[in-house]
Formats: C-alpha cells, sequence, structure tokens
C-alpha cells in the first residue's frame, strides 16, 4: 500500500464484517492500509469479506466469533493477538435485531438484543483493552444508530441498547485517555443495505424505500461507503484528538423530519 494510505501498518478487528456496513468497513480499512481481521457469526461470511479485500492485494483474514458469546470473543481476541504483532483498532459494528415494543417483544428477544448489540462491543473492548493498554495506543469505534438517540416505536430493545451503547462510546473515552486508548460512536440513519430492501419489501412493514427516503431532507438513504468513510475518518490519525464523542451520518433525519409514523421496524438491520 502507498505510504499515504491512512491505516498503513496498522491491524483493524471489525466484527460484523460479513455483509453490510462491516463488509464495507473491512474494505475500506484494507484499501487504506491496515491489515483486516474480519470477524463474523457466519464463518462462510467471514471467509468472504476475507477473500474480497485479498484479492484487491491487502492483507486480511477471517475469524468465526459470535459477539454475543463471551467465550468466543475471548477465544477470538486471544488467536489475533497470538497471531498479530499488534491490534491497533476496533470496529465494533456487529447488530441488528430486537423489533417489537415492550407488550410484544419476548424477554428472549430482549436478552438477544442487547447481547448482540451492547453486550458484545463491551466483550471486544474488554478483551483487547489490556493490548491497547500495553501498546498506548489503540481506536475502538462502535457502530449505534439515530435510534440510539432518538428512540422509536416498535423496536424497545434495538432503541435501548443503541442509546446505552452510546453511553458505553463516552465511558471507555474516560477510562482510555490515560491510556493512550480513544474512543468513539458513529451513529447512521437509514442505509441502503440488502437487508433494509428486505424490510421495506414487506409488506407487513407498511413503508417503502420512498417511504423512508421522505423522511430524509436529503432524500435519499445512506450508502454504506458514506458510513464507512465516518468509521475511517474516526480511526485514523486525522481524529488524534477526538474521543468520547458521537458523529450523527444521517442525511439530517434527526432534524425533525422523521415522523412518528414511521415504525424503525428494521431499521436497526439497515445500520450493521
Amino acid at each position: 500500500m502507498a505510504g499515504s494510505a491512512r491505516l498503513a501498518g496498522r491491524t483493524a478487528v471489525v466484527t460484523g464484517a460479513g455483509s453490510g456496513i462491516g463488509f464495507e468497513i473491512a474494505g475500506l480499512f484494507g484499501a487504506e492500509g491496515a491489515s483486516v481481521i474480519c470477524v463474523d457469526r457466519s464463518s462462510e461470511a467471514a471467509s468472504g469479506a476475507a477473500h474480497s479485500i485479498r484479492s484487491t492485494g491487502a492483507i486480511a483474514r477471517a475469524l468465526f466469533a459470535d459477539v454475543s458469546d463471551p467465550s468466543q470473543v475471548t477465544a477470538a481476541c486471544a488467536q489475533i493477538v497470538r497471531e498479530c504483532t499488534s491490534v491497533d483498532v476496533l470496529i465494533n459494528n456487529a447488530g441488528g435485531g430486537g423489533v417489537g415494543s415492550v407488550e410484544s417483544l419476548s424477554v428472549e428477544d430482549w436478552r438477544k438484543a442487547i447481547d448482540v448489540n451492547l453486550a458484545g462491543a463491551f466483550y471486544f473492548s474488554k478483551a483487547l483493552w489490556p493490548v491497547f493498554a500495553g501498546q498506548r495506543r489503540g481506536v475502538i469505534v462502535n457502530n449505534g444508530s439515530i435510534m440510539g438517540l432518538m428512540g422509536d416505536m416498535n423496536s424497545i430493545a434495538y432503541c435501548s441498547a443503541k442509546a446505552a451503547l452510546v453511553g458505553m462510546t463516552r465511558c471507555l473515552a474516560a477510562d482510555g485517555a490515560a491510556h493512550g486508548i480513544r474512543a468513539n460512536c458513529v451513529c447512521p440513519g437509514f442505509v441502503d443495505t440488502p437487508a433494509m430492501r428486505a424490510v421495506a419489501a414487506d409488506p407487513s412493514v407498511g413503508r417503502t424505500i420512498a417511504d423512508f427516503e421522505r423522511s430524509i431532507p436529503l432524500g435519499r438513504m445512506a450508502s454504506t461507503r458514506e458510513i464507512a468513510l465516518a468509521f475511517l475518518f474516526l480511526a485514523s490519525d486525522e481524529a488524534s484528538y477526538i474521543t468520547g464523542t458521537t458523529l450523527v451520518v444521517d442525511g439530517g433525519a434527526t432534524l425533525g423530519y422523521l415522523g412518528s409514523e414511521l415504525s424503525v421496524t428494521g431499521a436497526g438491520l439497515a445500520a450493521g
């Protein structure tokens, strides 16, 4: 990679790298010089992401782990530490699910959503924290959501988890400052992913892509690349004095155009 690459010589761990935003982040980081560890709960998806990156001449490897299982996360991070000379960036991207209201959502599905969207980020951050602290450098970027800032109908678990993730990011930043560790959060709005397209095609949702886009002042959903570029900025030295912040990338959706009648069912899937 060229010397001007923003992540040259660094190792980045990306969870949920097998599809959607995570796939885009992993590919972009590889193009910017990073060695990328593609983590996914699907070994096939992780392998596909790593293969795609390697086909461009970048360095990548696949790693299977369910972020909601602390034992799997511990084992995965131990393998990363054994096989890599350093670990520089952690992208806690894996997430999704949690559709339902306080009335309709089961306790089991509540726990699953919290485990995937919130606990998984804690498990990975905790497992790699000693590495970051020991080398006195490290960057954590969490994938939040505007739903964690606003709340909405029929998505109590997802919104709650993402709101807590914003708070956890600030705590990571506060705890990490003395160790050279930065932590920030990206909060995407509606993103054009296969998952989002599938949601809009579901008759039970009652909203088309056009309906979602009408709620956005810029008039369209984000591309996965536009979201990935925000992660790249926060992971790079260009953001060396930024920690504890939340970067909203939503085309203006949080300006007040998002009508309450637009249930966010599936919006969480678009952000994962």
